[in-house]
């Protein structure tokens, strides 16, 4: 009997687990058959503590289980449905025999590897599992089995328990081999010209003539060819408006001559008169050193220097000429410091009106003592 069996994830194996009323038949430790479709085969090393020993790494899915022994009920084979089968990681080592046969088929050359295939088969590998075979209410129905295979992530597999000896599946990867697997590949091989037919083999073309050498036309110079460019309508239609209204030409503007004698009152006259003086002197004027500048500067500050009384004293009637003298120095205005003004905001407010009352006094008797408390103004 082939029964699809149910792995111990399933809820309802601890639900008959735990209920005693059910009757159920265990199996532990059974010797099974498993059918693996192998989906990677790849060629690994050990670590140190194994000397690096090569072994294969075999990955599938177990899509059938046939047990050693008949499980209760005639149960006999226990298939499942790709996808939902187990998923198998085995490990198969190589004796030292093997090993001798690996390294004969060149192991130790770069182009060894796992042939193709290996991969993609299906394998017969042994294992165990353990069973739960639930019996039927009837003696016509099917029982239900719960299925937990042992080691299913690390399959231990050597030639003895697996049956297979997987080194004769290598091909001979030496040097000498592929030279004469690639002589006798290329004996065998068809020549490229038999293996494809010619689809204009039945097709007569000419004889192939060879063609005259080829001779650049001459170019016209640049002038002959925009000579022998036609005139465009642009150009007919200004040739015609030049014809009928001839463009008179442009007077050119005449300069003043550049004398002194200049009508009274034009912009010239007032060049002359007032700018053309000024800007004389300022050209023939004579350039001081710095070495001068500094010896006027040293004059000004010191203080046994003689002052011109008559430097402040200005002629109305007289009209300036050259520069302005700025050696006047401006009278000093008595200014109350800022300092004593922030101060005076700080005191009480009486204070600060009589202090300002008093000096205002003081001021107004200073300018009477001068003789000029007629035109003074105190300053608020």
């Amino acid at each position: 009997m082939k029964i699809a069996p149910l792995k111990v994830t399933d809820p309802w194996y601890g639900r008959i687990v735990n209920n005693g009323n059910i009757h159920a038949d265990a199996l532990s430790g059974v010797p099974i058959e498993g059918l693996v479709e192998m989906e990677l085969i790849e060629l690994l090393h050990g670590g140190p503590e194994r000397n690096y020993r090569p072994y294969l790494h075999l990955r599938g899915e177990m899509v059938q289980v046939t047990p050693s022994v008949a499980l209760p009920y005639g149960v006999t084979e226990l298939p499942m449905r790709q996808g939902s089968g187990v998923a198998i990681d085995a490990f198969y080592d190589f004796n030292q025999d093997q090993l001798g046969v690996l390294v004969s088929k060149g192991y130790f050359t770069e182009a060894f590897e796992v042939p193709e295939n290996l991969a993609h088969a299906e394998w017969v590998l042994p294992g165990t599992a353990d069973f739960l075979v639930v019996a039927p209410d009837y003696a016509d129905d099917a029982p239900l089995v719960f299925m937990n295979v042992h080691d299913d992530t690390r399959l231990e597999l050597d030639e003895a328990s697996s049956g297979y000896e997987l080194t004769a599946y290598f091909p001979d990867y030496t040097p000498a081999a592929e030279n004469e697997a690639t002589l006798q590949s290329g004996l065998d091989e068809v020549p490229r010209s038999e293996r494809t037919s010619d689809l204009f083999r039945d097709v007569q073309f000419e004889a192939h003539t060879p063609i005259a050498e080829f001779t650049a036309p001459e170019i016209p110079h640049e002038t002959d060819a925009h000579q022998a460019v036609p005139d465009g309508i642009f150009s007919r239609l200004m040739s015609e408006i030049e014809a009928r209204e001839p463009v008179a030409p442009v007077a050119e503007l005449e300069e003043p001559a550049l004398t002194e004698e200049a009508p009274a009152g034009s912009a010239w006259d007032t060049y002359l008169s007032k700018v053309a003086p000024g800007v004389e002197r300022a050209l023939t004027a004579p350039v001081e050193s710095d070495d001068d500048l500094d010896l006027s500067l040293d004059t000004l500050n010191s203080e046994d220097a003689p002052v011109d009384e008559s430097a402040g004293e200005v002629d109305l009637d007289e009209t300036p000429t050259g520069l302005l003298d700025f050696s006047t120095v401006a009278p000093q205005v008595d200014l109350v410091p800022l300092s004593e003004q922030i101060a005076e905001d700080g005191i009480d407010h009486e204070d600060a009106a009589a202090k300002r009352a008093a000096r205002i006094r003081n001021q107004i008797a200073a300018a009477e003592y001068d003789g000029s408390s007629e035109d003074a103004q105190p300053a608020l």
